[in-house]
């Protein structure tokens, strides 16, 4: 059985990654506006502070920047 990680567990061992490279995970509000372009997570270069990826899918960002191990797997939130 693998470890389940939280979605804001997550979010914060992804964003210590992507910190190194400059960049930051940020979460989209389900009642913004701008939701249906962003999706709910989206990728940020902090440098120029534009939008660099949308629709983020949580759990393969983390497995390809190697912020999320084998032997766990994002918890389904019901």
């Amino acid at each position: 059985m693998k470890k389940q990680v939280t979605q804001k567990n997550l979010m914060d061992l992804i964003n210590r990654r992507l910190a190194l490279r400059g960049e930051i995970l940020k979460k989209c509000a389900k009642s913004s506006w701008w939701h249906t372009g962003l999706g709910d997570y989206f990728l940020v270069d902090v440098k120029s502070d534009s939008v660099i990826d949308t629709n983020t899918n949580l759990e393969k960002l983390a497995r390809e920047i190697g912020a999320l191990n084998n032997w766990e797997e994002l918890e389904l939130v019901a």
